[in-house]
């Protein structure tokens, strides 16, 4: 899979993760990232993306692409595009069950197509901060998410209030 060619429609890109366990960071980092170039179809759930799903079924997205740490046994900071059935064959960090839950609620609710956008962490040890070779991998994966808005109109309408 190629995240370039699975962007269709109204695209939001929703960013997992505890910025308190290092790598597990990576979901915030990419959307505040995001947020700072002025990206309007992006949201930070933390840890428990089950409390945004009103917000995200009322924008009605065609794709919903999470963002977050993923132990897929890469090279620290590479990455890799998932299904959510995918997701039981893998070792993630602390959010495994309520990612495949979340995505299976979505899909019960609206017609949308959702995908992990997974980063391999170097550590998800208690510490502030990302690995540098992680850190660096993620201007990389914004940059390819930037492109993406550039060549989708649809993808770059969000409602302020989603914030």
């Amino acid at each position: 899979m190629d995240i370039k060619h699975i962007a269709n429609g109204r695209v939001l890109f929703i960013g997992v993760g505890n910025p308190d366990r290092g790598d597990d960071g990576v979901g915030p980092f990419v959307i505040n990232e995001l947020l700072s170039a002025g990206f309007t179809n992006a949201l930070d759930v933390g840890t428990v993306p089950e409390n945004f799903t009103g917000k995200i079924i009322q924008y009605q997205p065609d794709t919903v692409i999470i963002i977050d740490a993923v132990s897929f046994g890469g090279t620290p900071g590479s990455w890799k595009l998932f299904s959510p059935e995918d997701c039981s064959d893998i070792g993630f960090s602390t959010h495994t069950a309520s990612l495949q839950l979340f995505a299976s609620y979505l899909k019960q609710r609206i017609p949308v197509t959702v995908y992990l956008l997974g980063v391999q962490p170097e550590t998800i040890q208690f510490q502030t901060g990302l690995s540098p070779q992680v850190e660096k991998s993620l201007y990389m994966v914004v940059s390819v998410i930037k492109e993406i808005q550039s060549n989708n109109k649809q993808c770059s309408e969000f409602l302020k209030e989603y914030r």
